[in-house]
C-alpha cells in the first residue's frame, strides 16, 4: 500500500478514536444538589462547617464516582469535637434489601462510607462497609480524599456502581460532643435528601 494512503488511513482512525474519547468524556453523568441554609443562624450544635452548600456527584467511569462538596463554612483546624459525613447508597433502589433510617424511609442503604475526624486527629480518614448483594460481598474503595477550608473531594469506587444504571444516594453530617473524654451528645446536623442518581 502506498505510504500516503497508509498515512491517510492512520489519520482517519486517529480522528475516530479522538471523537470516541471526546464523546465518552462528554457523556459523564453529573448531578448537582444545592443545600438548604437553615432559617436561623448557625450554632454550636449545628455549625456552618457541617451544612452542605453544594454537592456535585460525577460518574467518572462505570465503577467510579467523584464527589465535590462545598460546605457553608470552613472546617476549623482545631476541632474540639468529632465530626463525620456519611454517604449511603441504595444500589438496587429497593428499601427491603438494605438498612432503612427513620429519617429516610423510602430507601434501603445497601452500602456506605464515612469520612470522619475525631478530636485531636489532624486529618480526615475514611471507613466503608461491604455490601452483600446477589450472593456476593462487594467493597467500596475511597481514594483521593482532600479536605481543605470548606471543600471536600474524594473518589468512591465499587463494582456495584457498574451493575446499576441509577441508584439512590443520601448524605448526612454529624457531630459528637465530648466532656472529660466521654461522649455526651450526638447530633445529625444537615443532610442531602435521598436523591436518585
Amino acid at each position: 500500500m502506498h505510504p500516503a494512503r497508509c498515512f491517510s488511513i492512520f489519520l482517519s482512525l486517529l480522528t475516530i478514536f479522538s471523537l470516541t474519547v471526546s464523546q465518552a468524556e462528554d457523556e459523564k453523568k453529573s448531578l448537582t444538589i444545592k443545600g438548604k441554609r437553615p432559617d436561623g443562624p448557625f450554632t454550636e450544635q449545628k455549625p456552618g462547617f457541617l451544612h452542605f452548600r453544594e454537592v456535585i456527584i460525577t460518574r467518572e467511569s462505570s465503577q467510579r464516582l467523584k464527589f465535590d462538596i462545598t460546605l457553608a463554612e470552613d472546617i476549623p483546624n482545631d476541632l474540639k469535637d468529632s465530626v463525620s459525613f456519611y454517604f449511603g447508597f441504595d444500589i438496587d433502589n429497593d428499601a427491603s434489601t438494605g438498612t432503612v433510617f427513620t429519617t429516610v424511609p423510602n430507601a434501603g442503604f445497601d452500602m456506605g462510607f464515612h469520612i470522619y475526624r475525631t478530636k485531636g486527629m489532624g486529618l480526615f480518614k475514611s471507613w466503608s462497609n461491604a455490601a452483600n448483594l446477589k450472593g456476593r460481598s462487594r467493597d467500596i474503595d475511597i481514594s483521593g480524599l482532600k479536605v481543605k477550608g470548606n471543600k471536600i473531594e474524594l473518589m468512591a469506587r465499587s463494582e456495584l456502581f457498574r451493575m446499576y444504571d441509577s441508584f439512590k444516594f443520601y448524605m448526612v453530617s454529624n457531630i459528637d460532643f465530648y466532656e472529660k473524654g466521654k461522649k455526651v451528645n450526638e447530633v445529625d446536623v444537615d443532610s442531602i435528601p435521598s436523591t436518585k442518581f
